[in-house]
């Protein structure tokens, strides 16, 4: 039985323990962090990843979320 693109993208992101989240800001924090991305050379993606991460530290909280690749 042949799968569909979804399908496929859905195995692929599950394998690699890839989720989807959706937030909705203002249009001058979007193009605030694409261009911070863009100036630190990450993809969006990781600068947000990155921010979060320092941003949690940063403040002392213990978030214990350990999927392996912390």
């Amino acid at each position: 039985m042949a799968l569909t693109r979804a399908e496929i993208q859905k195995r692929s992101d599950e394998k690699r323990g890839m989720v989807m989240i959706g937030i909705k800001i203002n249009q001058v924090s979007a193009d605030y962090i694409r261009a911070a991305a863009q100036a630190a050379g990450l993809p969006i993606k990781g600068l947000i990843e990155c921010a979060v991460r320092e941003f949690a530290e940063n403040h002392g909280l213990d978030i214990p979320i350990d999927n392996g690749t912390n």
